[in-house]
Parts: C-alpha cells; sequence; structure tokens
C-alpha cells in the first residue's frame, strides 16, 4: 500500500505540472531548457556546458518568475531527460551515464531539480518506486495495460517485449544516476576537464533502498530484466559503499530469489514466456561473474561510465584547424 501510495502521489506530482505549464516568455524558457538536454552528448565538455547554460537558463526563470517558474523549469528539465531515457537509453544503454551526469551537475546547483526529477521517473515508470501495479477489480486487459505504463500505439498497445525494454531503459538511467558520484568541470586557465566530487542526494542509499524494496516483494514476470537493468550500473558503488551487504544480496539473489523466479516462469512455455526466460538466463549469468569479480576485489564501474573523451574529436583534422591539406 505504502509504495502504490508513493507512485500515485508521484502521478499526480507530475499531472499537476503538465497541467500548469506556462505559456508565452516562460514557456519558451522552459521549452530551450529541454532543448539543452536533448543537445547533450558523450563528450564531458559538452554536458559541462549544457549545464552551465542549464542552471543559467533556471536562474533566469527564477529571477523572472519566482518559485513557480523555476519549478515548472526543473519540471521542463525532468521531463525531456525522461524522454531521452525512453528514445536514447533503451537502444543506446551508454547515454544514460552523460545524462545521469548532466542532471547531477545540474542538480549540484539547482536542490530544487531533485524532487522533479524523481517525481518524473517514478510517474513515468512504476518500477522506480518500485511498485507492482496490480490489477484494479473489473478493470479490462486494456485499463491494467494503460496503468502499467503500456503507451497506445494505432492498433492497440506496444508489444509486451518493447514495454519491457522502455522500463528497463528508465531503470538504467536511474541507476546511474544514483551511482553518479562527480560531475565535469572545465578549466578555463588550463583548458582542460576534471572530474570533480559531488556528494549525491540520494546515491547508495537510496538504491540500496530500492533493491531492499524490490527484494522484500513476491518476483513478477518482468523481475528480471529490472534486476539487470538497475544493477548494471549501480553494482559497483553498492560494493564500495556496503562491501558486506552486497555480497549477501548478491548471493540472495543468486540463490532463493532467482529460484523464485524460475518457479514463476514454470507455468509459461513456448513463446508466451521467452523474454522472460532469457532476461532470467542473463541476470543468472550476470550475478555468477559479478560475485567472483566481487570475491577478487575486481568489481569496477561499467566501462561506459568512465570512458568518456573530455572533448569532441573532429572527423576531419580540417575541423581541428589543420587547413585544407597540404
Amino acid at each position: 500500500a505504502q509504495l502504490a501510495a508513493e507512485w500515485e502521489q508521484s502521478c499526480a506530482f507530475v499531472r499537476e505540472y503538465e497541467a500548469a505549464k506556462p505559456r508565452g516568455e516562460l514557456g519558451a524558457a522552459c521549452r530551450h531548457v529541454a532543448l539543452l538536454v536533448g543537445q547533450t552528448s558523450r563528450v564531458r565538455y559538452v554536458v559541462w556546458e549544457k549545464a552551465e547554460a542549464v542552471v543559467g537558463a533556471l536562474n533566469a526563470l527564477q529571477a523572472r518568475g519566482g518559485e513557480a517558474a523555476l519549478a515548472a523549469g526543473c519540471s521542463a528539465f525532468a521531463a525531456k531527460l525522461l524522454a531521452q531515457g525512453s528514445a536514447v537509453v533503451e537502444k543506446a544503454p551508454a547515454m544514460a551515464y552523460p545524462l545521469a551526469m548532466l542532471a547531477t551537475s545540474v542538480g549540484a546547483r539547482c536542490p530544487a531539480l531533485t524532487q522533479h526529477l524523481r517525481a518524473h521517473f517514478c510517474a513515468a515508470c512504476c518500477y522506480v518506486t518500485p511498485h507492482y501495479v496490480r490489477r484494479p477489480a473489473g478493470a479490462t486487459d486494456d485499463a491494467w495495460r494503460e496503468a502499467m505504463g503500456y503507451q497506445r500505439r494505432a492498433r492497440g498497445f506496444e508489444p509486451k517485449e518493447q514495454y519491457y525494454n522502455r522500463m528497463a531503459g528508465y531503470l538504467t538511467l536511474w541507476a546511474a544516476l544514483l551511482q553518479a558520484e562527480a560531475v565535469p568541470i572545465y578549466d578555463e586557465r588550463t583548458e582542460q576537464m576534471r572530474m570533480e566530487p559531488h556528494a549525491n542526494p540520494a546515491g547508495a542509499a537510496e538504491a540500496w533502498r530500492w533493491l531492499a524494496r524490490l527484494a522484500n516483494q513476491k518476483a513478477q514476470r518482468i523481475t528480471p530484466t529490472l534486476l539487470l537493468a538497475f544493477l548494471k550500473p549501480s553494482a559497483h558503488m553498492l560494493a564500495r559503499r556496503y562491501p558486506r551487504q552486497t555480497e549477501k544480496l548478491l548471493r540472495f539473489l543468486a540463490t532463493d530469489y532467482l529460484l523464485s523466479v524460475e518457479s514463476l516462469l514454470a507455468a509459461s512455455s513456448g513463446a508466451s514466456g521467452a523474454e522472460e526466460r532469457a532476461a532470467l538466463a542473463v541476470l543468472s549469468s550476470w550475478l555468477k561473474e559479478t560475485r567472483e569479480a566481487l570475491r577478487c576485489g575486481r568489481l569496477k564501474p561499467p566501462a561506459d561510465a568512465v570512458e568518456m573523451p573530455d572533448f569532441l574529436i573532429p572527423d576531419d583534422t580540417r575541423e581541428a584547424g589543420e587547413g585544407g591539406g597540404w
């Protein structure tokens, strides 16, 4: 009941801001904030540049319209970040890290953003709470799918596989945001980038809370997909902050919890449970490898989280100011 209430509160929070989108100059300023989010790429300088521009835009909104205008700008930022998560991260999971870095950079200087980010994440993906939406009494299949967040298509709803992938994209982005512990800074004197430590207001505590909440609920068919999407970006951070507890949790997931999921999926056969069985196999393999890496002290952040260039490397050397040729 508590998880359902939290999810419903987040949905109501987002609906309130969606219904009161500003018009005129303030509306244009909010759209500009969203545009900057959409221009983010896997380059640290670009992330820093866009974060600086977003912070400037949010400060201007606050100066022009007070706290209400600032909140509208934060809502626009969060909505666009989630749209990027749905459209980009699902197909290119590596984009989760620059988007998370952008959100962390802006949130470090605009604390009001945190509430909007969490509400938008929970409203877009009930599993961020994490909450399994139960079928309401007397509800049709379509009403249940809509409540769970299935997107409507010309004829009915998106296929289950697309829904699973999209929800995984949201959770990957959320986990990447929780594990972010540094922001990019451009030093104008040296013309170099550096990563500056930042105390994430959610971070490891929120990630652990999510895992505990999920593990204490009865597994569902989508659970392996959710766990893998969340753990791959965040396991290294959890192991560093809570080494003994993380080892115990991973052992529990790899044994008792996976057995419960196997029992759940045993009832389905053929194509109807193909996605779930595939996700379970991948999760089982990942847990085995990760537990071994943790035991040997070799558990590191995903390569996508650290292998990001400081500056954009031109495709053509003429763009780097080397003239038109020899």
